[in-house]
């Protein structure tokens, strides 16, 4: 774990007049710590800069446990068993959220605690999670190789069979986060659906992916050089490789009468955190509008505060490939995740993909 401080987020930075009043008050979570488990690299990177400052301003300091929400919640069992609690707040895993549950190992939110609460719709509002931000999931390609290459846009997942698409499409592994909308897309496009997963195996082995990810980092590399040219992946990456030169589009298929789907990134309380009152402004903090905004803007993420996507919504790139009004995100699909059966799915899919 890396320990954050005030010095090193604020420093080079200008506070603002309402920050320095807010740090000279007398504040309950001056001097606290506040454990985060949360994923790593950009991620966290881009939660320092952009979601942390007021709370370090207030004097807290944050520490960071880093992985998937799978290996976080594994700590978090392994350290129950030893009777500690080693974060006060985690992004839980939409899969394993309602067993955790279960176990007990997620506190109630107050949300008469969080401010901005008046900004989140009632569905982000959940007893034991809150939504922060989304990714906009679909297909995302290079509209230059696929234009010389003489194949059209892909309209469904399954168009990524193309054969002269052929050793150039990239998958999601079940260890990525974007593996679980494509997966159920496929399914339901053989006439399946979250209950029913078999017809998506015989879609992924139909489209015989090049490269099965489980890091976006590497995938933006290999979309970057030319040796990808489409894969089902979230549409912020578009905007983010755009900025960068990399001509790439995004197309969100039709799932059951929706266009493309969204996949949920939640924050959870854990039971007998140290820090109750850091981890509600935490979460009270992804509900901001400044904060989420930048973090948007760097990660390709959807925020739930509909003046933060009016804010993300002022640039052209973010406009064209991303959901950003209410009525926008009204017709994508969400996954009903109480119907999958996550270790069943896993064991399909080890049997029976092709590679």
């Amino acid at each position: 774990m890396r320990a954050i401080t005030r010095r090193s987020v604020l420093a080079g930075a200008a506070a603002s007049a309402a920050l320095v009043g807010r740090v000279a008050a007398a504040d309950e979570l001056a001097g606290t710590t506040l454990r985060v488990a949360t994923y790593g690299g950009g991620w966290r990177d881009s939660i320092v800069k952009f979601v942390l400052p007021d709370l370090i301003a207030r004097g807290v300091k944050v520490d960071f446990t880093v992985g998937s929400p799978d290996d976080n919640l594994a700590r978090l069992i392994a350290a129950k068993r030893q009777g500690q609690v080693p974060f006060d707040t985690i992004d839980p895993s939409a899969l394993s959220f309602r067993d955790a549950v279960k176990a007990g190992f997620f506190d109630t939110i107050d949300y008469a605690r969080l401010t901005n609460a008046h900004f989140a719709p009632a569905w982000a509002r959940a007893e034991r999670q809150m939504t922060a931000l989304f990714t906009a999931d679909g297909i995302v390609y290079n509209t230059d190789k696929l234009k010389a290459a003489g194949v059209p846009p892909p309209a469904h997942y399954g168009d990524l069979a193309d054969p002269r698409l052929r050793g150039h499409v990239a998958f999601p592994d079940p260890s990525h986060p974007q593996h679980w909308n494509a997966v159920v897309a496929l399914a339901r496009e053989s006439g399946g659906d979250e209950g029913d997963m078999k017809g998506a195996i015989d879609g992924v082995n139909h489209i015989a992916p090049a490269y099965f990810y489980n890091n976006s980092i590497e995938l933006a590399s290999r979309m970057s050089n030319g040796d990808i040219w489409a894969s089902a992946w979230h549409g912020g990456w578009a905007v983010r490789l755009r900025r960068t030169g990399v001509p790439l589009s995004v197309v969100y298929p039709t799932i059951g009468g929706f266009a493309g789907a969204l996949w949920p990134s939640t924050r959870s309380i854990v039971a007998g955190a140290k820090n109750v009152a850091g981890a509600h402004a935490y979460l009270d903090a992804w509900w901001a509008v400044e904060g989420p905004y930048r973090f948007g803007e760097d990660t390709g993420s959807i925020p739930v505060n509909p003046q933060a996507r009016a804010r993300m919504a002022e640039d052209a790139n973010n406009r064209a490939l991303l959901p950003l009004t209410d009525a926008e995100l009204d017709r994508t699909y969400r996954v009903d995740w109480s119907r999958m059966n996550e270790k069943a799915w896993r064991d399909q899919w080890n049997r029976g993909i092709h590679r």
